[in-house]
C-alpha cells in the first residue's frame, strides 16, 4: 500500500508504463510479425540505438522500436523531473495570484512521450493534496516522431483509465489526481509551430526537455522553433533541460534574454531501486505474460539520478507583446 501521494502517483505511473509497453510490444510483434525471441532481440537493438544520446546524437525515434524502448527506459524519470522542476521554480506560488495568472498554458517543444502533460499534471494534484484549487492546464506537445508521439497517447491513456478505476488501496490518495485530471487539456501536433491559441491570463511556460543534439541543423532548428514560439506565445517562464556539460549549448539555442537561475530540483517520485514493481518484473526480475524483457531493457526510471541533468529556468515579468 503507498504511504502518500508521490508513491501512489509513482506506482500508477509504473503500472501505466508496464500496460501500455506490453500493449505496443505485441502490437509491434504483429505488425511485424516477430515471434518472441525476434521481438526481444528487436527491442534490445532500439535500446542500443538510444544510446547515442549520451553523445547528443538523435537516434531514430520514428522507430517503433525505439519509441518502445524510450518508454521503459526513460519516461518515468523525464515525469519525475518534470513535476520536480516545476514544482522548484516557484510555479505554485506564481499561479496562486489570482491577479497575476489564472491557470496554466505549456508548450512543450520536443515532446516525446509527453513527460511534461505527466508532470504537469501531477504539479496540480500535488496543491490538491494541500488543500488548494487545481490548476486550469492546457499542454500542447510539439513532437515530430510519429512513433514517440503514438508512445506517448498509449501510456497517457494508460495513467487516466488506472487512475479511474484504482479504487483499493490508494482510493483517498489518488483522489487529488483524479480531481487534477479534470483541468487539463492536451494537444499535440507533429510540427505546427505558428497560430497558437493563447488562453486569456494564463501562465505561459516555454518547454524542451532533452531536445539538443549536438548536430549543427537540429540545433539550428531548434534555435529558430523557440524563437517564433517566444514571439508568438509570449511566455512567461521557461525552462530547457539537458545533460550535464552541455549547459552552454543550451544557452545557445534559448530565445530568453537573460538567465533566472539554475533549478537544482529535488525528485518528487522517491524510489526504492531494490523494490520489484510492474516494469522491474518486465526486466527479468520475473516473468511477464508469454516471455520478459530482456535486462538490456532494464527500467532507469526507478534508481536514476537527477544529477546528470542541468534545468536552466528562465522567468519574464514582462514577457513581449503576442501578434495575436
Amino acid at each position: 500500500m503507498a504511504r502518500d501521494f508521490p508513491s501512489a502517483a509513482g506506482e500508477l505511473l509504473d503500472q501505466a508504463i508496464a500496460s501500455a509497453f506490453r500493449s505496443r510490444r505485441d502490437d509491434l510483434a504483429a505488425v511485424r510479425n516477430l515471434n518472441a525471441s525476434l521481438t526481444t532481440r528487436t527491442l534490445v537493438s532500439a535500446s542500443r540505438e538510444l544510446d547515442k544520446v549520451r553523445d547528443l546524437v538523435s537516434p531514430d525515434y520514428d522507430d517503433d522500436a525505439v519509441a518502445l524502448a524510450y518508454l521503459l527506459r526513460y519516461h518515468y524519470s523525464h515525469v519525475n523531473l518534470a513535476w520536480s522542476m516545476l514544482a522548484a521554480s516557484g510555479m505554485g506560488e506564481m499561479l496562486s495570484d489570482r491577479s497575476t495568472a489564472r491557470g496554466l498554458q505549456i508548450i512543450d517543444v520536443g515532446a516525446g512521450s509527453f513527460a511534461m502533460l505527466f508532470g504537469a499534471v501531477l504539479f496540480s494534484a500535488e496543491r490538491v493534496v494541500a488543500g488548494r484549487q487545481p490548476i486550469e492546464i492546457d499542454v500542447i506537445s510539439f513532437e515530430p516522431a510519429r512513433a514517440m508521439r503514438e508512445v506517448g497517447e498509449a501510456v497517457w491513456s494508460m495513467f487516466r483509465g488506472l487512475s479511474a478505476f484504482k479504487r483499493q488501496h490508494d482510493i483517498d490518495m489518488l483522489q487529488p489526481l483524479r480531481t487534477a485530471l479534470q483541468h487539463i487539456e492536451h494537444r499535440h501536433d507533429p510540427a505546427e509551430y505558428a497560430g497558437v491559441t493563447l488562453l486569456p491570463d494564463a501562465h505561459r511556460c516555454l518547454t524542451a526537455m532533452h531536445a539538443i543534439y549536438q548536430d549543427p541543423v537540429q540545433q539550428y532548428s531548434l534555435q529558430k522553433i523557440l524563437e517564433i514560439l517566444h514571439q508568438d506565445f509570449a511566455p512567461h517562464s521557461g525552462f530547457l533541460t539537458c545533460h550535464v556539460g552541455h549547459r552552454e549549448r543550451a544557452r545557445r539555442v534559448s530565445p530568453f534574454k537573460s538567465l533566472y537561475r539554475d533549478l537544482k530540483p529535488q525528485a518528487k517520485l522517491e524510489v526504492e531501486p531494490g523494490r520489484t514493481r510492474s516494469v522491474g518484473r518486465m526486466a527479468g526480475v520475473e516473468r511477464t505474460g508469454r516471455y520478459a524483457t530482456p535486462p538490456q531493457l532494464a527500467y532507469a526510471g526507478w534508481s536514476r539520478s537527477q544529477e546528470d541533468t542541468s534545468v536552466l529556468y528562465w522567468r519574464n515579468d514582462d514577457p513581449p507583446r503576442t501578434r495575436h
